[in-house]
């Protein structure tokens, strides 16, 4: 099977260095990233280097659907049909391994099998004496971890052990600002006994009537595909909860489809298709089963009908909807937990922000952190000399570094300063590898209207890249072309004067070219955040 691998997006390849950085300067990492941030896609993206030097990887993962999802995105994103146990599938001979964690721990490991690198989807469940178990029978000289709530209901803490660092590179406010995840509107009604007092949605006389009828109202907020969790009531088991509100719907005329943990693999997997695939309104009705591990992005309605002393399974619950689809603009949130703190959990959506959560380093590792980013900083500044021999030609262009002491260097494409602005842009990455990005940005406003990126293993290859990208315009651009020596316009001489603020007078002399250079560089320093990059 031949899949096309996907390019990472921006906040994905922070992901990937910041595990890379932190790799480096321990043993152990963990990666606190949304639900919908690509998480899978960006672990396989770290085990890349590993498979190159032929070093064996595996995944830990707990759930049938992830098992399934992470073989189609490692073979996608590296090319290798990963080896699965899982179950009666023993499949130990294969450079990267999917291990599902219910099999593995009843299950003897092959003599002579080791892992560089272990990496663990859903990794707050990393503390349990049966996954700890694991990881000691593995043995990896790697480790990396990834979860969307990196907290247990237990308080048990996940750094130092296993995971020595916990990063947070990238928030919920940031993928919903960028148009990543949807975000959620919630409401919270309350339950009522037949004396109008207050009372725990378990309680309720008659709760398939209550479902039915909070899922009428999301119907009526143009809401097309609603899962609803249930609680229990009483005697009744989740199960017989969940066949009972599933009737009730399906007799309203209601398509609804019903999934628990007691259905065979292959029934739930059919019954989650036959609920995406529903061209109309349905409703999925579980009680804990469609929480983390589920992909359903059509998902634009969760109804919360239980209480649960978890606030990792609350926000398990909601990023089920958070994911972009088609024309879907928000997920609609209908929560019963009845929880007084709620507000302070939702806010994990709505006012998060951009933070790095790692403990306080030793200064053996600020030390390191400072060389390496020394190093970065040297690398970057060889990429100009390193291209024009590269290509063999004395040419040079007017990149610039328009982060202090950051170690990227842009290039103008577009001189005119009425035009949009093309830029490519390269940067070292702490892996070893390099990262291209071409942007066109608008005329104004901060996001770019187009944006291209690759990792490259070499620095040959980037500027092979660039070299590709600059094309016939390679001579026009460079400094030596004979546009840049004429004198500079009447607009590019009023754009100097404002943009060095008036403090000094336009020079006599001014050329095109370093007018156009500076009115580039600022242009891009005004509009192009590092974290586009």
């Amino acid at each position: 099977m031949t899949l096309t691998r996907f390019e990472p997006y921006p906040h994905q390849l922070r992901m990937q260095e910041t595990v890379d950085e932190g790799l480096q300067l321990g043993d152990s990492v963990l990666i606190a990233a949304p639900t919908g941030s690509g998480k899978t896609l960006v672990l396989a993206e770290v085990s890349r280097p590993y498979l190159a030097r032929q070093e064996p990887v595996a995944l830990l993962v707990h759930r049938q659907e992830l098992v399934e999802q992470s073989h189609k995105t490692i073979l996608r994103q590296t090319g290798y049909d990963a080896g699965i146990v899982w179950k009666d599938r023993k499949e130990w001979d294969r450079l990267i391994t999917i291990l599902a964690q219910d099999t593995l721990h009843g299950t003897e490991i092959p003599e002579g099998w080791w892992v560089r690198l272990l990496m663990i989807d859903e990794s707050h469940h990393a503390t349990a004496p049966t996954w700890q178990n694991s990881i000691e029978r593995l043995r990896p000289t790697k480790l990396v971890g990834a979860s969307a709530t990196p907290f247990r209901q237990d308080r048990e803490p996940l750094s130092p052990r296993p995971f020595q660092r916990v990063y947070r590179p990238v928030t919920p406010k940031e993928l919903i600002e960028l148009g990543i995840l949807c975000p959620p509107i919630i409401e919270s009604p309350v339950v009522h006994d037949d004396q109008g007092q207050p009372q725990a949605i378990g309680q309720a006389n008659n709760l398939t009537a209550l479902y039915k009828r909070t899922v009428e109202y999301a119907i009526a907020q143009n809401r097309q595909k609603i899962v609803l969790y249930v609680s229990t009531n009483g005697e009744d088991t989740p199960s017989r909860v969940i066949k009972a509100t599933k009737d009730s719907l399906n007799q309203a005329g209601i398509p609804a489809y019903g999934v628990d943990q007691n259905m065979s693999a292959r029934r739930r997997k059919t019954d989650l298709a036959r609920f995406a695939s529903n061209p109309g309104v349905a409703v999925l009705v579980n009680y804990m089963t469609v929480t983390e591990g589920t992909d359903l992005p059509c998902i634009d309605a969760v109804i919360i009908g239980r209480q649960t002393n978890s606030e990792t399974t609350i926000i398990q619950m909601i990023g089920r909807g958070m994911r972009k689809y088609g024309t879907k603009r928000d997920c609609l949130v209908i929560e019963y937990t009845g929880r007084p703190d709620m507000d302070d959990i939702i806010n994990y959506w709505r006012i998060d922000t951009a933070q790095n959560l790692k403990p306080d380093e030793d200064e053996e590792s600020q030390k390191t952190r400072r060389l390496l980013k020394k190093e970065l900083v040297r690398l970057a500044a060889d990429f100009p000399d390193h291209m024009n021999q590269f290509a063999r030609s004395k040419i040079t262009y007017p990149w610039f570094q328009p982060y202090p002491n950051e170690p990227v260097w842009a290039l103008p494409l577009w001189t005119n300063p009425d035009e949009a602005g093309r830029y490519i842009t390269i940067e070292p990455m702490r892996n070893g590898s390099w990262k291209f990005t071409e942007l066109r940005m608008p005329k104004r406003g901060p996001t770019p209207t187009r944006r291209r990126q690759k990792i490259f293993a070499t620095a040959a290859e980037a500027t092979q890249e660039t070299r590709k990208m600059l094309g016939n315009r390679a001579s026009m651009l460079a400094r030596t072309a004979t546009w840049r020596l004429k004198p500079a316009s009447a607009d590019q001489r009023r754009a100097w004067d404002r943009l060095t603020g008036g403090e000094q007078a336009t020079p006599a002399d001014l050329t095109a070219g370093e007018a156009s250079d500076l009115i580039a560089q600022q242009r891009f320093i005004n509009r192009v955040q590092k974290s586009l990059l």
